[in-house]
């Protein structure tokens, strides 16, 4: 039997790697990919450290692969003890999604809890002293 010649071999090798890139971008958008994104990650609001220019980036991103929530709970941890005013946290995280003066400011983190069909979002409460109170993050 004759060997395949480079050039057969080359073609060979394109095409699987073509099947296998279409492969990985069909499986990125199925609900497999997000059952197993959800059974190797738990807690999707726990897989990022918080990164302010990436945040700042995704203002009003209703997409379903915001990255906002994968900083959750580095944010609300970073908040929590901060001992931020109201003005200070707007100037830090930028505009929020919510403002409610006299309650909460709200920012969206995206689809990340459940079916990942409702979206979060970081609540951030407030005192009387108008400081960080509270940091929740709820489903909608």
């Amino acid at each position: 039997m004759k060997a395949p010649s480079n050039k057969a071999r080359t073609i060979t090798v394109r095409f699987i790697l073509a099947i296998a890139i279409v492969f990985i971008l069909l499986l990125a958008r199925s609900p497999l990919y997000l059952f197993i994104d959800v059974m190797l990650n738990p807690d999707p609001f726990d897989d990022r450290p918080f990164n302010r220019e990436v945040w700042l980036d995704h203002y009003e991103d209703w997409g379903t692969m915001n990255p906002r929530g994968r900083m959750g709970k580095s944010v609300q941890q970073l908040l929590i003890n901060s001992g931020m005013t109201r003005v200070e946290v707007k100037r830090y995280l930028g505009p929020p999604e919510i403002d409610s003066e006299d309650y909460a400011i709200q920012y969206l983190l995206g689809p990340y809890s459940g079916f990942r069909i409702d979206y979060d979002f970081l609540v951030i409460s407030f005192g009387d002293d108008d400081r960080v109170k509270e940091v929740r993050i709820i489903g909608s």
